[in-house]
Order: structure tokens, then C-alpha cells, then sequence
């Protein structure tokens, strides 16, 4: 879990910040599953611009936090938006392991 990883792949919309910085861990799995889920609950990524580099910008920028604008995330479940937060924390070190994010209340809810 903490051994570096060398292969860079994957869509720009779903990179992790320390992809990006060109040192990272199985922990920019867990990212990119966040940022899949908020496209898929969302129906867009949860960063965007004008081209791959200004997106990796975005990404890179130390300020930048996933947002839920209520107009669209009204209907989805606090719990949902506390999983993609956890999910896409920026730190590495901050996120759950797959199995902790698998035992997150939102997949209980999700089923139930």
C-alpha cells in the first residue's frame, strides 16, 4: 500500500494530485474511485478546464476542494458526498483504505 508505483495511466478528470507531483502509491486508486463515483452521481467530473494542462493545474492546486454546488447535489445523499470527500482527501496518508471505504455508511444505504 505505501510502495511507490512508477506506470502513469489513466483519464486526466480522475489523476491524482501526486500522480501528477510523480510520486505515488496504490493510495491514487482510491482518488481516481472517488472522482468516478462523483461523475457517475454527478453526471460531470468533479474538476474541469479549458485543457489538460489547466486541468492539471486545478488538480495541483493546494486549495482546490471537491465541491457539491446544492443545485445539483441536492438530491444526493450526505452520505455519498462524505464518501467522495474521504475518497479524494489530498492528502494520501488521509484516505481510506479500499476496505474501510467499503465499509463506509453510504454503500449500506446505497443497499438498503
Amino acid at each position: 500500500d505505501r510502495a511507490l508505483m512508477h506506470t502513469v495511466c489513466g483519464s486526466p478528470a480522475y489523476v491524482a494530485p501526486e500522480v501528477l507531483e510523480g510520486s505515488h502509491t496504490m493510495k491514487c486508486d482510491i482518488w481516481s474511485m472517488g472522482a468516478a463515483m462523483y461523475c457517475m452521481l454527478a453526471g460531470y467530473p468533479p474538476f474541469f478546464a479549458d485543457s489538460v494542462q489547466e486541468l492539471f493545474m486545478v488538480i495541483l492546486d493546494s486549495e482546490t476542494e471537491v465541491k457539491f454546488p446544492s443545485s445539483e447535489w441536492s438530491d444526493i445523499s450526505f452520505e455519498a458526498q462524505d464518501l467522495i470527500r474521504r475518497l479524494m482527501a489530498r492528502e494520501p496518508a488521509r484516505r481510506p483504505a479500499a476496505e474501510a471505504a467499503l465499509a463506509h455508511g453510504w454503500f449500506a444505504e446505497a443497499a438498503g
